[in-house]
């Protein structure tokens, strides 16, 4: 896997994982999975998608509604944190986070490497550690961080625009914070937790057999062009 991160080698993030994988954490148990509905076998079964074997089941946190239309990545984060556990204290409110922003980086919005400092500072210390992954539009490298993601229990977090409003996304944005949750084998689809995709924000949004909304799914070809768009050609780039 090709690997790229400002100040860490690819061999520095090598080892950082390869001592993490599967590193059973004692509230994986706590930590929502959907089982592929798409699959007959879901527990046996596992799928190949872009010559990767992906787990047969996503995960499933209940995704955070953003408290106002431009507040995705409080919510983003808050959503992690809600799923992965904290190493102390209590999970920060969307406004806290916001203001965290602000008081300590002097930005009204964070990028990936903000935010992955910001989860890093806070999450349980036996949890996975988030890391700036460019995958570059190759989605045989896509499908591998997803994989490890879905593997230890830690949603991987996206970056995209939409700014054309093209069917690619349920709506026009120029920057937006989500997660990818998963891979549904059976619809060739990801599974994608989204903080804008509630009422208020969008019409219709369809609510999932928890009652719960902010969720979708998106083809290869939908969810990398959205990537594409925020970051331009082969620099696409993840938190996973």
């Amino acid at each position: 896997m090709l690997i790229k991160e400002i100040g860490i080698t690819e061999g520095q993030i090598s080892t950082i994982k390869a001592n993490m994988f599967n590193n059973k954490h004692d509230k994986f148990s706590d930590r929502p999975i959907l089982i592929n509905p798409y699959l007959n076998d879901s527990i046996t079964t596992q799928a190949i998608s872009a010559g990767v074997e992906m787990p047969d089941y996503a995960l499933w946190p209940r995704v955070k509604k953003q408290q106002t239309n431009t507040w995705c990545s409080a919510a983003t984060v808050e959503t992690v944190l809600n799923y992965v556990g904290l190493n102390s204290g209590t999970i920060p409110t969307q406004s806290k986070i916001m203001d965290d922003w602000k008081k300590y980086w002097n930005v009204t919005y964070p990028d990936l490497p903000l935010m992955r400092n910001y989860i890093r500072d806070k999450v349980d210390a036996k949890c996975s550690t988030y890391i700036v992954f460019q995958y570059a539009g190759n989605r045989t490298d896509f499908n591998q961080a997803l994989a490890w993601d879905v593997l230890n229990y830690q949603p991987m977090i996206i970056l995209m625009s939409n700014k054309n409003g093209t069917s690619s996304w349920p709506y026009k944005t120029s920057g937006h914070f989500c997660l990818v949750n998963g891979y549904l084998s059976g619809i060739d689809k990801y599974f994608i937790g989204d903080p804008f995709y509630f009422d208020g924000y969008v019409s219709g949004a369809p609510k999932n057999s928890r009652g719960d909304q902010g969720e979708h799914n998106r083809t290869w070809a939908e969810l990398n062009f959205v990537i594409t768009e925020k970051f331009g050609n082969s620099k696409q780039t993840v938190l996973f």
